[in-house]
């Protein structure tokens, strides 16, 4: 076909680049990713994405994710809790309030985060429980599956433009890669939030080719608004239309419709649940606004990780990569072709969002471009393997035995198993909740926001929901926001917190005693002297090692309960929730007598 003749839905879009000069061949480089694959092809297909699901889940379990607990992250509890609270809404079968069901589930297992962080990453994990249970194996073999998925993404792309060998030491580099691992161990919101954000990137890059304008742009719409419904980092997707139209120069898009109606459509998804929940999101950035001292802070935070994910290797065969990709191009005065625009397009826009945007200062934030930066390193293998065999005489079965065993040397030399090692609280909650006398009773937990979250995940885990009330001491003894910022405690003395806790009355009392002095804020202090103070009506009745990242605490968690309150019924619970919902959350006298 002369090249003069290509038409294109987007009226000028490829022309103008023909008429630069760009040959059409770029155009047409990339098959599409969805299209049907013949029957021993899908075998294949199917084939590898069980062994990359086998591959994820051997390292899980190697890392030990399936013997720990919920407390790789400060975060990670609140996730799992979250989760299970839309499970039990949608199996509760009442349905007609749902805000006073999550703010009574807060009372008892008070990790919930809905509002905080959006809903779909919990719709997703309370639907894989409705098929699979829920158990801590149920949520891994989740985030194995996710991980799954996305590995096997950056295969399929890959698949594109070289051979088999070279996509598979893309999909390993991958799934190997430290913040991967890390992501996949824990139940968080990376994994599915960056899977998302990949596809959506792709769509984009399809939608640049120009084949079905509408369709594609609706696509992708739908998966840009199931990204930032999924999490905030999502929005970075914004930034990718930007930068991919400036490197394929294809600036009349920008007047047609179909971009703008994407727009629209991630406008109307998006729109109002942002806006019903800015007041809790805004308690989660580390500044209110947006900070130059936190720019210059992100900066060579994340130079400094970034090189350190990517090693010399994986490192250097992208930086090839992007060269021929996309630097070359533009020295030649060529645009770019789609899919590295637009992968380009996720490198940058992810960068510049986590260096503006003054949340935590965190490595996992990177894992959203590490598919961007594989795929770039799976093309400047690629286009080195062509360029020294043109130069070597080899029979193609000794080159690609040579290939094979470069890209085994390449995924060895960044390879280090990630550990999952914290536990200590399963048996406590086991210990609690298959004790028939304590059933309705509450439990106060006293640790960092980790020890807490691990002790009120395994309750929620082990419980006949809602049960127990697992109360925070963080919370009920002190004030502070989100982040532990602008802390107060609540009581000036220890007769006055025991006086409290016999009001409520606190049936059951865990203390971390491994927390060092520095980290122990003084309302734990109070707690330790309570317990010393009132040895009678404390009674000690378990001590249980704590093991946190990887360091054992022998006999670290105690245990304690009251005496001479067995009788009593709850009394009126209330948490302050001014921070994330502008009120109180109280219930009244929740298990007296009808």
């Amino acid at each position: 076909m002369n090249e003069r003749s290509v038409r294109v839905p987007i009226p000028g879009a490829y022309n103008e680049v023909l008429e630069n000069g760009l040959p059409s061949s770029h155009l047409s480089q990339f098959v599409e990713m969805n299209a049907p694959p013949t029957s021993a092809r899908a075998n294949t297909s199917v084939l590898i994405a069980l062994v990359f699901f086998v591959a994820i889940v051997l390292l899980q379990y190697a890392s030990g994710a399936y013997q720990g607990e919920f407390g790789s992250h400060p975060d990670e509890a609140a996730h799992v809790v979250t989760g299970l609270m839309v499970y039990d809404y949608l199996t509760s079968f009442h349905w007609s309030s749902p805000m006073r069901f999550a703010e009574g589930y807060y009372l008892h297992y008070p990790k919930v985060s809905f509002g905080h962080w959006p809903p779909v990453f919990y719709l997703g994990q309370a639907l894989w429980m409705l098929l699979f249970g829920a158990s801590r194996t149920s949520l891994l073999l989740l985030m194995a599956s996710l991980s799954t998925l996305l590995t096997w993404t950056v295969y399929r792309v890959a698949r594109q433009f070289s051979p088999p060998i070279i996509a598979l030491l893309a999909a390993g580099v991958f799934f190997t890669c430290p913040v991967v691992q890390q992501s996949t161990f824990a139940v968080m919101a990376e994994i599915p939030l960056t899977y998302i954000v990949f596809l959506a990137t792709l769509a984009f890059g399809r939608y640049l080719e120009g084949k079905h304008p509408y369709r594609d742009a609706s696509l992708f719409a739908l998966l840009a608004s199931l990204a930032i419904l999924t999490k905030a980092n999502g929005l970075l997707l914004v930034l990718i239309p930007g930068v991919s139209l400036i490197l394929t120069r294809r600036f009349a898009y920008l007047k047609h419709p179909s971009l703008w109606l994407a727009v629209a459509i991630v406008l109307l998804l998006c729109a109002p649940f942002y806006v019903l929940m800015r007041d809790a999101m805004r308690n989660g950035l580390a500044h209110q606004s947006v900070s130059g001292a936190f720019v210059f802070e992100a900066m060579p935070f994340f130079c400094r990780h970034l090189s350190r994910m990517t090693g010399v290797w994986v490192g250097g065969f992208a930086l090839v990569g992007v060269w021929h990709r996309v630097i070359a191009p533009l020295i030649r005065k060529e645009a770019v072709a789609p899919l590295w625009a637009v992968l380009a397009g996720l490198f940058v826009s992810t960068w510049v969002f986590h260096v503006i945007i003054p949340s935590s200062l965190e490595m996992r934030y990177l894992l959203l471009l590490v598919p961007a930066v594989v795929l770039f390193m799976a093309d400047g293998f690629h286009f080195l393997d062509q360029a020294l065999a043109r130069r070597l005489l080899l029979a193609p079965r000794w080159r690609e035995g040579l290939v094979g065993v470069v890209a085994l040397f390449v995924i060895w030399w960044g390879f280090a198993l990630s550990d999952k090692n914290w536990h200590g609280y399963s048996g406590i909650a086991e210990f609690i909740t298959h004790t028939e006398a304590w059933t309705k009773s509450i439990l106060l937990v006293s640790s960092d926001p980790r020890g807490e979250g691990m002790l009120i995940a395994e309750v929620a885990l082990n419980d006949n929901r809602p049960n127990r009330y697992v109360l925070r001491a963080s919370k009920m003894l002190a004030t502070d926001d989100w982040r532990g910022e602008g802390y107060k405690k609540r009581f000036t003395s220890p007769a006055e917190v025991m006086g409290f806790l016999e009001r409520l009355p606190v049936r059951l009392l865990v203390i971390d005693t491994s927390l060092s002095a520095e980290a122990a804020s003084e309302h734990h202090r109070q707690l330790q002297e309570v317990t010393e103070l009132y040895p009678t009506q404390w009674r000690l009745v378990r001590q249980d090692d704590l093991t946190r990242d990887g360091q054992l605490y022998p006999a670290a968690i105690h245990v304690y309960v009251l005496n001479g309150h067995a009788s009593q019924p709850v009394g009126d619970l209330e948490v302050n929730m001014e921070a994330a919902l502008g009120r109180k959350i109280q219930e009244h006298n929740p298990t007296a007598p009808q």
